[in-house]
C-alpha cells in the first residue's frame, strides 16, 4: 500500500472516539481526540490540549500545556485570524466574570490572540468555561468563536495522566489533596549513539549496493506496490555500521512528500537487506503504530539519526515525524510528534508524544 494512504488510514483510525478509563490513570504516552479536543502526553507525563473543529466550523484554536510533576506550570492561549480582546469574552452569549489582568494580548505573522503562564488565572478561565458550548469574542462588526465540546473530558485526562486528581492543582477534579501528592515528572529516555561514525560510502559503493537491493528484493518491492522506476528514484545508500549500510529505495511519491523502504543491508552480502520496520513504543487511541514506510526520510551517520516526517496533506496541520538514534545495534525512539485530525492549525504544529535526552 503507497506510503502516502498508509498514513491517511492511520490518521483516520486513530481519529475513531475511543472511551477513556473513569478513573485510572492512562498508559503513557496517551492520545486522545475527544469531540473537538485533542489531547497528548508524553512519556515524561507533559501534557499539550488543543481545542479546535474541523475547518470552517469555528474561528478559535485553544492551546493548554500542562508541565507534570508538583510545580507543573501552565499556559493557555486563545488564537484567532481576527482581532479578539478578553474583554469581549462571552460563553454562550453571557460574559465571563474571570480575572483579566493576567492575560496578555498579542499579534503574530497575521493570528492575534491572549495568553497566559499565570495558573491561578488559567484554572479559574476553565473552571467559568468548563461547562459550556462556546466561547466567543466580538472583533468589530464579527464574532469569532470556538467550541469547548470534549473539554472537560481532556481536563480530566490530563489530571489522571499528571496524578492530580482531587489535588489542589487539578485542572478538573479538584480537591484538599496538597499539591505535593503529585508524583515528580517522569525522566526522559536517555540514549547514546553509536560510538563513532562509520566512513562515508562512495558513488560507486552507494551505486552499487542500490541496485542490489532493488534486483535482490524485487517482489518485497512488488509486493509492496512500489511504483517509481530506479531511473525516476531519489534511491539512497548511507553507511550504517563499518560492515552494514541502509538503502532507501523510493518507492511513491505524492504532491508535496515521497516516501520510501528502507532496508538493512550488508555491504559485503547485499543481496541479503533485511526491511526495517519499527514498531513505536506508544499506543494512539489504544492501537499499536508501526512505521515500515519512511517519509521525506534522511539519515545522519555522523549523528547516529534516522528522521521521518509526514504531513496528512499539504498544508501539514496534521501528520507525524519521528526520529530514532542507532545505538550501534538497533534503532531507539528518539523523538516523536503527532496529530491525526486536520484542523487548520499552524504548519508542523504536532503534539509531542516522546521525548528524550541524546547524548552527543
Amino acid at each position: 500500500m503507497p506510503a502516502n494512504r498508509m498514513l491517511v488510514t492511520a490518521l483516520l483510525l486513530a481519529s475513531l472516539p475511543a472511551a477513556l478509563p473513569a478513573a485510572a490513570a492512562p498508559a503513557l504516552p496517551a492520545y486522545r481526540e475527544i469531540r473537538d479536543w485533542i489531547v497528548a502526553c508524553d512519556n515524561t507525563a507533559e501534557c499539550e490540549a488543543l481545542g479546535a473543529q474541523e475547518e470552517g466550523n469555528g474561528d478559535i484554536l485553544f492551546r493548554l500545556r500542562s508541565q507534570p510533576g508538583p510545580d507543573g506550570g501552565l499556559f493557555f492561549s486563545i488564537e484567532s485570524a481576527l482581532p479578539i480582546r478578553m474583554e469581549t469574552m462571552r460563553l454562550d452569549g453571557k460574559p465571563v466574570l474571570v480575572d483579566l489582568t493576567q492575560w496578555e494580548h498579542r499579534s503574530e505573522d497575521g493570528n492575534t490572540g491572549v495568553s497566559s503562564s499565570d495558573a491561578v488565572a488559567i484554572r479559574e478561565l476553565l473552571t467559568a468555561i468548563r461547562n459550556g458550548n462556546r466561547l466567543g469574542f466580538n472583533s468589530g462588526d464579527k464574532e469569532t468563536s470556538g467550541s469547548l465540546s470534549g473539554l472537560s473530558a481532556a481536563l480530566l485526562l490530563i489530571d489522571e495522566a499528571q496524578g492530580r486528581l482531587d489535588t489542589a492543582t487539578a485542572l478538573l477534579r479538584r480537591g484538599r489533596q496538597a499539591a505535593d501528592r503529585v508524583p515528580a515528572p517522569r525522566p526522559p529516555a536517555e540514549l547514546r549513539p553509536a560510538a563513532a561514525a562509520p566512513r562515508p560510502l562512495n558513488a560507486a559503493e552507494q551505486k552499487r549496493l542500490i541496485a542490489a537491493v532493488r534486483e535482490s528484493q524485487a517482489g518485497v518491492l512488488a509486493g509492496q506496490e512500489c511504483a517509481v522506476e530506479a531511473e525516476d528514484s531519489h534511491d539512497q545508500a548511507t553507511p550504517l555500521t563499518a560492515t552494514e549500510a541502509l538503502v532507501f529505495i523510493d518507492c511513491w511519491h505524492g504532491a508535496y512528500q515521497f516516501s520510501s523502504l528502507l532496508f538493512r543491508v550488508p555491504m559485503a552480502a547485499p543481496e541479503r537487506a533485511q526491511l526495517v520496520s519499527l514498531t513505536l513504543p506508544l499506543r494512539i487511541q489504544d492501537r499499536e503504530r508501526v512505521i515500515d514506510a519512511f517519509t521525506n526520510a534522511d539519515y545522519a551517520p555522523e549523528h547516529g539519526l534516522l528522521f521521518h516526517s509526514a504531513k496528512g496533506r499539504g498544508l501539514a496541520d496534521c501528520g507525524e515525524s519521528a526520529a530514532w538514534v542507532f545505538d550501534g545495534r538497533q534503532f531507539q525512539l528518539s523523538d516523536y510528534h503527532y496529530l491525526g485530525s486536520c484542523r487548520g492549525g499552524n504548519p508542523g504544529e504536532w503534539l509531542r508524544l516522546w521525548r528524550s535526552n541524546r547524548s552527543p
